[in-house]
Formats: structure tokens, C-alpha cells, sequence
């Protein structure tokens, strides 16, 4: 009986140790904020490049697709010309206007 207890009490003290590992890779929320570091051309843009810009979602990045898509390769010649977009707004442009890269 006190060889079982043993090794219940063993068995414990193993599942409570838990493995660290590293990796190289930053977490992927992490990673998004430092893709957004990079300007982004909303002309030129990708949806999955537009995602990465703050308050920017699968929705609004589809939508900035589709307007450029309808006006032409330069549809926006400044950072407010985003407001065309349904759900961006000023707060939305001011957040993001550091990570736009605009023709001048």
C-alpha cells in the first residue's frame, strides 16, 4: 500500500511540472503591431495588409478594396479621403494616419 501512495504522490508532483518553450517567433498579436509599423498604401494594399492597421477589420479592409477597386488605383490622394469608407470615421483615421503611406 505505501509503494502505491508513492507513486500517486510521484505521479502528482509530474503533471504539476509543466514545459517552458521558447521561440524565435514573437506572439502573433505581436507580430500585427509590428506589421503595422510598416507604412501601408491603401491604393496599393492588400485585405491582409489593411488588417494589420489598428481598428481596421476583415470588413473595413474589404471595403477599402472594393472602393479602390471602383475609383481607380489612386482613389485615396489623402488620409481623410478614408472617410468615404463605411465605419471609418476621424477617430479611426487619426489612429491609423502614422501607418498610411500616401502619394503627395
Amino acid at each position: 500500500m505505501s509503494l502505491l501512495l508513492v507513486a500517486g504522490v510521484w505521479l502528482g508532483l509530474e503533471s504539476a511540472h509543466q514545459r517552458i518553450e521558447f521561440s524565435d517567433q514573437p506572439p502573433a498579436q505581436t507580430r500585427r503591431v509590428i506589421a503595422a509599423r510598416e507604412r501601408i498604401d491603401p491604393n496599393t494594399a492588400s485585405i491582409a495588409s489593411m488588417r494589420r492597421l489598428r481598428g481596421i477589420g476583415p470588413a473595413r479592409a474589404a471595403a477599402i478594396v472594393e472602393y479602390r477597386t471602383a475609383h481607380g488605383p489612386n482613389a485615396f490622394k489623402v488620409v481623410g479621403d478614408l472617410v468615404s469608407i463605411k465605419g471609418v470615421g476621424p477617430g479611426t483615421i487619426h489612429g491609423i494616419s502614422s501607418e498610411l503611406s500616401l502619394p503627395e
